[in-house]
């Protein structure tokens, strides 16, 4: 029924919520604790939440693969350990080329 897939969206985006009760007990920083920006802060690959927000926006972010440039992505909880930063390309200087 409706009831039962709105709990099952809410816990797949790892909401807690078994009950209307526990819908009604929820708090904004519930819902602020599931975004990509937060999470990738919290899991130590920014410095600061703001680095997280700009490594998200400039495209070095990756969700299972996929590049996410929008810090308010909500992040389900089968994804939340695929998250990734692109490899940086280290460049190469031209005494390297002529060995």
């Amino acid at each position: 029924d409706e009831q039962k897939s709105f709990f099952n969206r809410l816990n797949k985006m790892g909401i807690k919520a078994n009950s209307i009760a526990d819908v009604l007990s929820l708090d904004k920083t519930d819902y602020l604790k599931r975004r990509l920006q937060t999470i990738v802060f919290k899991r130590k690959l920014a410095n600061t939440i703001k680095h997280a927000r700009q490594m998200i926006v400039h495209k070095n972010v990756f969700v299972d693969g996929r590049v996410i440039n929008s810090p308010s992505y909500i992040v389900p909880i089968e994804l939340e350990n695929k998250i990734n930063l692109k490899k940086k390309n280290k460049k190469i200087n031209s005494e390297e080329i002529k060995k």
